[in-house]
């Protein structure tokens, strides 16, 4: 079976990524690479000839036999080059980054690693005993190289034949004098089949995301998502030794996106999960942030993670948490979800949802102004706190003529909670025109008898719900419905429904809801004045473009540790 990445599979998206190229400037550190790199667009030879070309002038002629064994290896003809840039790290590799088209990195799942996380990975590993550094996706070779394991004690598989050449290039730019490289050409399933007796005290890798897989040639045991960074995972620690270390840098889903529940059970079930460190600095080409997931095969209780703060964090917690996410929880974060969760006697799990409307086709089927037999219709780019913007574009709804639609009477419903679906933060709105709404404004009908529509518009509208939805379901950039569903909702009196019924309507009217936050922290849920700045502060830090209506947030995050006891989220 082999499994493709999906990213690439819509035929307009596939031409465009066909001729686009990325700079991959989370590599370059002189400003005249870009030139550089973009001169190569000029040439008319194959990257395989351009790149042999540039490494074969950055070899400068060294007459080491291994060098020329290995020059001998391939059949290029070298092309003059002019202006070839030296000390520069892993020029070879930018140049195969941009010589690629962005569809080709995606269907390799291949982005490589900048020179400061290289260098943060393995700056602490020791070798003076003989220790081995194993790259089961090497590429270029930016850990191997960047480590100061010498020549004998690096060994590396790609499938790429490419990157192999590349990686054997920066081996002899590092170890001149140096004998042949073990550096293998391989698909690493292939090689771990005959090679999974070896072990490794140190496995570091940047592997593949979202890359295409036979998954036949994959006995997995623990891996059913089809991803490519989880066999990986799986595979490459059945290599580390007893007192090894594990590194290996990993995409934001990995934490949080309920597909990869699969490889944090089998992290938290078959390892010892020691480290997450969150790196801000992207990949070109890639949108989320990155991070770096240490195991080793000791059996701790507690683990790092780092991100901003250092929190030390009993690993135990994820367990009780929805499909067992990997999220930074402060000891703060504990008190607050611990006073939230004692309230909780509702939530949206019998409520109706509704997807907005799958067009299939927005060009031709969703149109800016009315025409005959259109109606307006509402998208996410209107959904607000607690309103709807007036609409600008308008349907034809015409069921047969649509791709995906949600049953009339969810639509019409006399109210109905519209909320934006592609957002870090929960905007929901109340709808009252029995309109239509596309897929990006998707819809709740409330069931919960004891607490009217205004107060769960209310509740999920305030900081304490964004801040909930963050903490315990991820920073993923959606908000799903089965999130939604789990969110925890408090039983209140008939007299605080009211109250807060009235100071929606309010805060509706004047567009400030500074007395209903107020009245939902401090009357509902019995925050502290630290808690609720926390939280506010928290809300603001996560996004550029939060709207504080009413209160101050404290400008910066102080970095420290904070350790648990052991229990402290045995009731979460």
């Amino acid at each position: 079976m082999l499994v493709k990445n999906t990213t690439i599979q819509n035929r307009s998206k596939q031409q465009r990524l066909n001729s686009e190229h990325t700079i991959p400037f989370q590599n370059i550190k002189r400003a005249e690479i870009v030139d550089f790199l973009q001169s190569l667009r000029n040439f008319i030879e194959p990257k395989e000839q351009i790149l042999f070309s540039i490494g074969c002038y950055l070899l400068n002629g060294n007459k080491n036999p291994a060098i020329k064994k290995f020059i001998a290896e391939y059949n290029y003809k070298i092309i003059n080059i002019e202006n070839i840039p030296e000390n520069e790290f892993d020029l070879l590799g930018s140049t195969y980054q941009f010589l690629n088209s962005k569809k080709e990195n995606l269907e390799k799942g291949s982005f490589y690693t900048s020179p400061e996380i290289a260098i943060d990975f393995v700056n602490d590993l020791d070798f003076s005993f003989g220790q081995i550094i194993f790259d089961p996706a090497c590429g270029s070779g930016a850990f191997l190289f960047n480590s100061n394991a010498p020549a004998e004690q690096i060994i590396g598989v790609d499938f790429d034949p490419i990157a192999i050449m590349i990686a054997k290039f920066n081996y002899f730019i590092k170890f001149p004098n140096a004998k042949s490289p073990n550096l293998f050409c391989d698909d690493f399933f292939n090689w771990f089949s005959n090679n999974n007796q070896l072990k490794f005290h140190y496995i570091i890798s940047n592997p593949p995301y979202g890359a295409n897989l036979d998954l036949s040639k994959i006995p997995t045991e623990f891996v059913s998502s089809g991803e490519s960074f989880s066999y990986f995972i799986e595979f490459g620690f059945q290599l580390l030794k007893k007192g090894g270390v594990f590194r290996f840098l990993l995409p934001e889903a990995i934490l949080n996106v309920k597909r990869h529940t699969d490889i944090r059970d089998f992290i938290l079930d078959q390892t010892n999960l020691k480290k997450i460190k969150r790196y801000s600095k992207k990949f070109s080409g890639v949108m989320s942030d990155v991070y770096l997931i240490e195991l080793d095969r000791d059996y701790g209780q507690r683990m790092l993670f780092i991100n901003g703060t250092t929190t030390i964090v009993p690993k135990d917690i994820y367990k009780g948490l929805q499909n067992h996410i990997f999220v930074h929880l402060t000891e703060q974060d504990i008190a607050i979800i611990e006073k939230v969760n004692k309230l909780k006697k509702y939530d949206l799990s019998n409520s109706i949802f509704g997807l907005g409307v799958v067009t299939g086709d927005n060009k031709t089927k969703m149109f800016n102004e009315k025409i005959l037999g259109s109606e307006h219709l509402y998208t996410g780019k209107e959904v607000e706190k607690y309103r709807l913007l007036p609409p600008k574009n308008y349907l034809i709804f015409d069921r047969n003529n649509l791709q995906q639609v949600a049953p009339d009477e969810i639509y019409r419903a006399p109210k109905k909670l519209v909320y934006k679906t592609i957002n870090k933060f929960l905007k929901v709105a109340i709808d009252t025109t029995r309109s239509l709404t596309s897929n990006s404004a998707n819809i709740i009908i409330p069931k919960i008898y004891d607490l009217d529509i205004y107060v769960i518009m209310a509740l999920l509208n305030s900081n304490l719900y964004s801040y909930l939805h963050l903490k315990l379901f991820g920073g993923v950039n959606k908000i799903a419905k089965e999130n939604l569903m789990a969110l925890p909702l408090p039983g209140i009196s008939i007299e605080e429904n009211i109250s807060i019924n009235r100071l929606t309507q309010d805060a509706i009217q004047r567009e400030n809801d500074g007395y209903l936050q107020e009245y939902i922290n401090k009357k509902i849920f019995k925050l502290s004045e630290n808690e609720i700045e926390y939280i506010n502060g928290f809300v603001e830090h996560s996004s550029h473009f939060f709207k504080n209506y009413s209160f101050s947030f404290p400008t910066e995050t102080k970095r420290r540790i904070v350790s648990f006891p052991q229990n402290a989220f045995a009731q979460i």
